[in-house]
């Protein structure tokens, strides 16, 4: 008989996941840069003006509220966002991908990735 997990646990595990992952990176690189249409229409001090990392962090309210924001910002690319549908899967492909990518740089690749 299958045990199913809480979404509660699972997520704990992708943030813990997620940390342990962080703490072993290597140098950081001041580099990075992000498409100048991700935050279109976004005012100073957005919900998604973080990092990959600070959303992997955060809490699922929080993480729905910044991919909510985003979309509202971001009309165009994100029409066929279904928020409650992306964020498990925004959650796990966060563990992919380099902890200081900035947010809108990361949603905006989901967006534009949907049909």
């Amino acid at each position: 008989m299958a045990t199913r997990i809480p979404s509660a646990v699972l997520t704990l595990l992708l943030v813990i996941t997620a940390l342990t992952i962080t703490a072993c990176g290597g140098e950081d690189d001041e580099t990075t840069t992000t498409e100048a249409n991700a935050t279109d229409g976004a005012e100073g001090g957005a919900s998604y003006d973080v990092t990959v990392e600070e959303f992997v962090a955060a809490l699922e309210p929080e993480k729905a509220k910044m991919m909510e924001d985003f979309a509202e910002d971001n009309p165009q690319d994100c029409k066929a966002v279904e928020v409650d549908e992306s964020l498990t899967l925004l959650s796990v492909r966060a563990l992919d991908t380099p902890p200081d990518t900035p947010l809108p740089e990361f949603l905006l690749d989901h967006c534009k990735a949907l049909p």
